[in-house]
C-alpha cells in the first residue's frame, strides 16, 4: 500500500512538472516579435533653439528650414520610432546636409524587417529680387575706394558665403565682384582700381542662396577730362 502511495505521488509530481513545462512553452509562443518599423516623429532645432518638426510622407522625412536664416552644415535630429525598433543613424547623431548625398535612415523592427526613410531638407528661401540702381557708371575716377556698383533688391541673404556677384560683359564673360556692403535690400561692390572696369555695357549676376538673378544692362563710361 505504501508503494502504491509513493507511486501515485510520483505520478502526481510528474504530471505537475509536465503541466508547468507545457504552460511555460505556451507562454513563450504568446510573445511574437513586433513588426513595427515606423518613424513616429522627427525634429531638429533652428539657430534660436526652436524645434522644427518634420512631416513624414511615405518614406520621406520633409524638413522645412525658415527663410533668410543661414542654413547649417549639420543638424542633430531628435527621432521617435516604433516600440522595440531601432534606427540608424540613431537619434541625437549629427548628420551633414552640406553635400548632395542622400541622407537615409533605416528603422529595424524587432522581427528584423526594415524600412528606409530619406531626409529631404527644404530651404524656404523667398524669391530673390535685384535691380541695378543706376544706368550709368563712370570709370577713371581716382576716388575708387567707395562702393561703386549698387544693387537694390529684396530677400538678399546677408551671408557673404551664400551671396556672391559677378560682372557680366556684353560677350557673357564673368568676373567676380568685390563685396563692399550687404543688406537684405541693398548690396554694393567696390573696385580694385580707378580704371576698373573698362568702358562698356554690363550686367550684374547676383547669386544668393539657391536663386540667381541678372540685373538690367547698364553702361560704364570713361571719365572725361575737364
Amino acid at each position: 500500500m505504501l508503494l502504491t502511495f509513493i507511486s501515485n505521488q510520483s505520478k502526481s509530481i510528474l504530471l505537475l512538472s509536465l503541466s508547468i513545462l507545457a504552460l511555460a512553452q505556451s507562454c513563450k509562443t504568446e510573445y511574437v516579435d513586433f513588426p513595427y518599423n515606423e518613424i513616429e516623429s522627427f525634429s531638429i532645432e533652428d539657430p534660436a533653439g526652436n524645434p522644427l518638426h518634420a512631416s513624414i510622407v511615405g518614406d520621406k522625412i520633409m524638413v522645412y528650414w525658415p527663410p533668410l536664416v543661414e542654413q547649417p552644415e549639420t543638424v542633430t535630429p531628435t527621432i521617435a520610432i516604433s516600440e522595440r525598433a531601432s534606427i540608424q543613424p540613431a537619434s541625437g547623431t549629427p548628420v551633414s546636409i552640406a553635400s548632395n548625398e542622400p541622407i537615409n535612415y533605416t528603422v529595424t523592427a524587432q522581427d528584423g524587417t526594415k524600412k528606409t526613410y530619406t531626409l529631404v531638407f527644404n530651404y524656404n528661401q523667398p524669391i530673390l529680387i535685384a535691380n541695378i540702381t543706376d544706368q550709368q557708371y563712370v570709370t577713371g575716377d581716382i576716388d575708387y575706394t567707395y562702393a561703386f556698383f549698387r544693387v537694390s533688391g529684396q530677400n538678399i541673404i546677408t551671408d557673404s558665403l551664400q551671396t556672391v556677384a559677378y560682372l557680366v560683359d556684353k560677350d557673357g564673360m564673368e568676373r567676380k565682384l568685390n563685396l563692399a556692403t550687404i543688406k537684405s535690400t541693398m548690396i554694393t561692390f567696390s573696385r580694385s582700381k580707378a580704371t576698373d572696369p573698362a568702358p562698356g555695357l554690363y550686367r550684374i549676376k547676383l547669386v544668393s542662396g539657391k536663386y540667381t538673378v541678372l540685373t538690367d544692362q547698364f553702361e560704364v563710361v570713361l571719365l572725361q577730362p575737364n
